[in-house]
């Protein structure tokens, strides 16, 4: 695997866009200081995961991103992109892949693998172990962080033990959390256990309430199928009463119907005639018309042949006087003149008179007419009255009917509303009589529970005592323990002497002993002896000795003092000031010789004086306050505790106190004893007081439900009460509306009366009027008659007169013609035919006014009248029945409400027993219990001393056991969770730690030989701080140049400590190649010499790891494979420069 392209945007001094082709060997990035070189290296760094700013250079990730001299070129953002080469490095990449970075100016950051968005730490978890994030990035800091010891990383990724401290890390999490689940899975378990305790006592008294319950449907059920038989027994009984009542009121209705259909028809019949009538007077109004025309007709024929008589009788009299009287014409002219005004005068007299006669019976035929209009009205509004009055007083009697109802109504209600205040006083009584029952059960429960709270505290306190009594035994036990290690640790110190035995079998009665059990040592001089003495007091001490005694002894190392005569040495004078050894030394009886040994010491003031005394003397021994021994010309030191005396006094003091322990901790054993003696004792007196406090409860709950159903019972009450009062006012309200209804209808009925007489009358009045009124028509049309046939007269004496002459004048000479006219129309036979039809016209007069004196007494007033009284006879008879009917109704109205009453009650008892014991009452045939009403007030008593029961305990505790049982085994497999965590530890602490020694072994050989061939007959060596725990520990790095002593790395020169850094990552390098190196200015510290040599590593390394180096130095310009150029041109943006040596090469041997 190696970098086979880098490219750069907008990173730093790199604005646009730039490349780099890496390959194989070593690559040389070279130009001026501040070309932007190091920005690579920073780049580098940054792509595959850097975080640290300070590492790169910078004071915030902003810096990252390039910005321009003149700000106006400012890139967006900073992206680094490297396109990696893969030899089967990462199987799961193909021959190359790519990873890229970006981070923008709002602080957004992006992370890319083949083009696909990822994370910081799938990038580092890919490079994980290769050393790509530890020791293949190398700065002249990361040299400092070497020489300070700061390795231990590079050791790990080396040694491949990274990803075991992932893990590690990732188990001891996990192994935390398990804790914690732990904890919290206790307190829950512990919380669960009370909860379920508690519940299980509750179910318990659930069960006993649901046996009770049980017992209560049967009784409960056996009750109330009682009661719906009685209620279906007597909806029986009503039922019958109610058939007869319908029976009843069927046959009134038949009745009514009956009434109503003769009614009905003579109502039809009534209307029958008065259409009738009212056609007739029709037909007569017709008749007169026709009669009146049939006059006019007449009246015109009459004027007809009164003008052709005068016309004839002209006619002849012209002719005669033509013939006759010619000669006299002209008088006779003046005479007709004067003839013709006297007619004109009197025919304006006759037309006046006509014109008046006209206007008089016009006049009084509109009033017949309006007459009989108003007649009609009249009637239709008579009609109209005796309708309404009618359903009127059909009103008034329901409406009194109504009343009567509801002052029934009324009567009842008080009945139920004094039965109802009695009911009142009596559940009163009884609620202040359960009131003060109650108070003193909760005055009694105050006591009782504040005993409890006295009691609860008490065990408080005592479990508290004993919880610290048994901490501090569990502390004193720990203790003890301790002191019983260290005894037996000490006493193991100690030991036994070997082959002892064997010894005194040897030498028998010259054995006395061994010399430590000779003496005894004043206390705080036992370092003092023990230094002095050491060996010698595990010497065996013997009178005498010989070679053949040793002859059989076992291996191993023995001393031995034995007695001899008594020896006396003279100290000097010197030394008599100092205080002898022996002086804080008592020697047991027989052992006398011993002291000759221990004369040979003394205790001196300080170490100096030591010194100074043991160079003039010696053959003694003298020994500081501080332990430090000065004997023939040595020097002897004792750090701890190492000797015999030192040890002996330890045990000791241990012993006195694992002695002291052992009785404190039987002491507490028995003060333990007492309060959880005394603990019993308060929780069992908590316990009848809790057993006294329950059974109070269960009175208190019964009393508060039997309080609370009075209570209930007193509010139902009150609220029947009320809404009985509410009914009453409403019903003396409705009867109130009754009373003015009533007193309406009796008003609007005396007025209809009234007006019924008043219009009655007026129709009496019209129809005399109307009689009237035709009688004077009748005269007036013959006087009119008499006046037409007047002036027809006078009109035709006129036109007589004014026509004669005219003729006279005009037509003298046309009298023959004229003559012969007249004489051809036979007079009397024109005149005949006039008369006939005169005749014929008044025959047709005559017939039609005897037809209309035949209608006039065809018009059925005295059967309108018949029928009319019928009609009210009926009426009557109907109101009657009506009566009748409304009685039967509010019978029936009863007897349905108590239908009602019933079939609700039954409803009710029916659903009661399908809503609370899900039973049919008319498939339910029950077992016949005796007394039902006294068992089962014996078990509502037992189920309100109960109390108040939590119905949900079974199926709660059910639930709690199970969940407590899946908590239970959810512990057991956290704690076998937490124990596989712990082994998963240890064993990856194994695996990691036997990783890490054969690395940092190997890593430790070639070291040494890399660190050799740059300091030729130098040495190094890597040692850990702490080799007991290598995972943990520091590795400390151990020079000596050839010809120097060992050296403190931070005494090396800056070219040393460079070389002594290379000499680690090669040594990395061999160990475990990385990928790649990327080095940045280290050989600036090097001088010509060592920049060879670190250049011969360089091209050693090259062979399989891909080199980039930032530099200044030509000499590892020359070692480079490949060379960028970095230059400035302007400020704040880096431009490239490459080229191969290869290619220069030849170039240079040309110029040459």
């Amino acid at each position: 695997m190696k970098i086979k392209e880098i490219k750069l945007y907008g990173f730093k001094s790199f604005q646009e866009e730039t490349k780099f082709l890496l390959n194989p060997g070593i690559t040389a990035f070279v130009g001026p200081n501040g070309s932007g070189k190091s920005n690579i290296f920073d780049a580098l760094r940054w792509v595959f995961g850097e975080q640290s700013m300070k590492a790169l250079r910078c004071e915030k990730n902003e810096d990252l991103i390039h910005i321009s001299v003149d700000g106006l070129s400012d890139s967006n953002f900073a992206e680094v992109t490297v396109t990696i080469e893969n030899e089967d490095f990462f199987p799961q990449f193909g021959s190359e892949f790519e990873i890229k970075r970006r981070f923008y100016r709002d602080g957004e950051s992006e992370f890319y693998l083949n083009r696909v968005k990822c994370r910081l730490q799938d990038i580092q978890a890919l490079f994980l172990n290769s050393g790509t994030l530890t020791y293949s990035f190398l700065e002249l800091a990361e040299i400092e962080r070497i020489i300070s010891g700061d390795t231990k990383e590079m050791f790990d990724d080396v040694a491949g033990i990274l990803k075991y401290q992932e893990r590690r890390e990732q188990t001891e999490r996990r192994l935390e959390q398990t804790e914690q689940d732990l904890l919290r899975l206790e307190d829950v378990i512990g919380e669960m256990e009370r909860t379920v305790r508690s519940l299980k006592r509750q179910a318990r008294q659930t069960q006993l309430y649901q046996e009770l319950k049980d017992e209560y449907k049967k009784l409960s059920l056996f009750i109330t199928k009682s009661d719906y038989e009685k209620t279906i027994a007597e909806l029986k009984e009503v039922e019958t009463s109610l058939n007869s009542l319908n029976q009843q009121k069927q046959n009134i209705l038949i009745k009514l119907n009956h009434l109503d259909e003769d009614r009905q028809n003579l109502k039809n019949e009534f209307t029958i005639l008065e259409t009738k009538k009212k056609e007739t007077i029709n037909e007569i109004n017709n008749l007169n018309n026709e009669i009146e025309s049939l006059q006019q007709e007449l009246t015109n024929l009459e004027n007809e042949t009164i003008q052709f008589s005068i016309e004839y009788e002209r006619k002849t009299a012209s002719l005669k006087e033509k013939q006759e009287h010619l000669k006299n014409l002209n008088n006779k002219i003046i005479e007709n003149e004067k003839k013709l005004e006297d007619v004109n005068h009197e025919l304006a007299i006759w037309n006046e008179k006509l014109s008046n006669e006209q206007n008089k019976l016009e006049t009084l035929s509109n009033k017949f007419i309006e007459t009989t209009r108003t007649i009609e009205e009249k009637q239709k509004t008579i009609d109209g009255i005796l309708l309404k009055l009618q359903l009127l007083k059909n009103d008034l009697a329901r409406v009194e009917i109504n009343k009567t109802n509801k002052e029934n109504v009324i009567n009842q209600l008080n009945k139920e509303k004094e039965e109802l205040t009695r009911n009142l006083s009596t559940r009163t009584e009884e609620r202040e009589k359960f009131e003060q029952e109650l108070d003193v059960i909760v005055k009694e429960q105050d006591n009782i529970s504040k005993a409890i709270l006295a009691q609860q505290k008490q065990i408080s306190e005592l479990e508290a005592k004993i919880e610290e009594i048994e901490n501090d035994i569990i502390k004193r036990q720990e203790e003890l323990n301790d002191c019983r290690l260290l005894i037996d640790t000490l006493a193991n110190r100690l030991g036994k002497v070997e082959n002892i035995k064997f010894i005194k079998q040897q030498f028998k009665d010259r054995f006395y002993g061994m010399f430590r059990d000779c003496i005894s040592v004043h206390q705080g001089y036992e370092h003092l002896v023990d230094v002095c003495l050491y060996d010698a007091l595990n010497f065996f001490l013997v009178s005498e000795i010989s070679p053949d005694d040793f002859k059989n002894l076992p291996e191993g190392r023995y001393g031995f003092i034995f007695k001899k005569e008594e020896m006396t040495r003279e100290t000097p004078e010197e030394l008599k000031k100092l205080k002898l050894l022996t002086d804080f030394i008592e020697i047991k009886s027989n052992k006398e010789f011993l002291s000759i040994i221990l004369s040979n010491f003394f205790l001196t003031g300080s170490f100096e004086e030591s010194v100074a005394y043991s160079k003039r003397f010696p053959e003694f021994g003298f020994i500081a306050p501080d332990g430090i021994l000065m004997h023939n010309n040595s020097l002897i030191i004792q750090k701890g505790e190492f000797g015999y005396f030192q040890i002996n006094q330890k045990l000791n003091e241990y012993q006195s106190r694992a002695e002291s322990l052992q009785n404190e901790i039987v002491f507490m054993n028995d003060e333990k004893k007492k309060l959880l003696y005394e603990l019993s004792q308060t929780r069992t007196d908590l316990e009848q007081n809790k057993e006294r406090l329950f059974a109070l409860n269960i009175n208190k709950s019964e009393s508060s439900m039997q309080l609370n159903t009075l209570k209930n019972q007193l509010n139902n009450l009150n609220k029947e009460i009320g809404e009985i009062d509410n009914e009453r006012i409403k019903v003396i309200k409705e009867i109130e509306e009754l009373d003015i209804r009533i007193n309406e209808y009796k008003t609007q009925i005396a007025e209809n009366e009234k007006t019924l007489v008043q219009t009655q009358t007026e129709e009496e009045e019209l129809k005399n009027n109307l009689s009237k009124i035709e009688a004077q028509i009748n005269n007036q049309n013959k006087e009119l008659n008499q006046i037409v046939l007047k002036i027809g007269i006078l009109n035709e004496l006129k036109s007589v007169s004014e026509k004669g002459l005219a003729e006279t004048r005009i037509e003298i000479t046309n009298l023959k013609n004229e003559i012969d006219e007249i004489s051809k129309l036979s007079q009397s036979e024109k005149l005949g035919m006039i008369e006939q039809k005169i005749d014929e016209l008044k025959q047709s007069i005559q017939e039609k006014k005897e037809k209309r004196s035949k209608l006039e007494g065809e018009i059925p007033e005295q059967t309108i009248q018949d029928i009319s009284k019928k009609i009210d006879s009926i009426y009557d008879e109907i109101t009657q029945l009506q009566k009748q009917q409304d009685e039967v109704q509010n019978a029936i109205m009863q007897v349905n409400f108590k239908v009602f009453e019933l079939n609700h009650k039954k409803e009710e008892l029916n659903k009661k027993a399908k809503e609370d014991f899900q039973t049919n009452l008319d498939e339910y045939i029950p077992e016949e219990i005796p007394e039902p009403e006294m068992k089962l007030n014996e078990v509502k008593e037992r189920m309100a001393r109960l109390g108040e029961i939590n119905p949900l305990s079974l199926s709660a505790y059910e639930q709690e056991k199970k969940r407590l049982d899946e908590f239970l085994i959810q512990r057991n497999d956290i704690i076998t969770a937490k124990q596989n965590l712990l082994k998963s530890i240890a064993e990856l602490d194994a695996r990691a730690r036997k990783r890490f020694i054969d690395t940092f072994n190997e890593v430790k050989e070639k070291f040494n030989d890399v660190f050799a061939k740059f300091f030729e007959g130098g040495e190094a060596d890597l040692v850990m701080t702490d080799p007991t725990n290598p995972l943990t520990s520091d590795v400390d790095i151990v020079v000596r140049m050839k010809g120097k002593k060992i050296k403190r790395i931070n005494q090396l020169s800056g070219g040393e400590r460079t070389l002594l850094a290379v000499s680690l990552l090669l040594a990395f390098y061999l160990v475990k190649p990385a990928p790649f190196c990327i080095l940045d200015e280290i050989d600036a510290p090097l001088d010509d010499v060592n920049v060879v040599r670190f250049n011969k590593f360089l091209r050693e390394l090259s062979q399989h790891t891909q080199v980039v180096i930032i530099t200044h130095n030509r000499a590892t310009m020359e070692y480079a494979d490949y060379i960028y150029g970095l230059t400035m041109e302007r400020p704040g943006k880096s431009k490239i420069i490459s080229t191969r040596l290869e290619d220069l090469e030849p170039a240079g041997v040309e110029e040459q």
